[in-house]
């Protein structure tokens, strides 16, 4: 389990530029596209998430 100090190291990057975008920790054929959702107030209330195949490495 990460600690949340780790979380928060590799999430500042997404809080800057206002998305997070990783490879699938689940499998190996998918990214994950993620933006927070804000409320009145700015504060994130809700992240939406897509799931994407990676390219053909045809």
């Amino acid at each position: 389990m990460a600690r949340t100090t780790d979380l928060h190291r590799r999430g500042a990057p997404g809080e800057r530029e206002g998305l997070f975008i990783f490879n699938s920790i689940v499998d190996s054929f998918t990214h994950c596209f993620a933006v927070p959702v804000r409320g009145e107030e700015g504060h994130a209330a809700a992240t939406l998430c897509l799931v994407t195949p990676r390219g053909d490495r045809a």
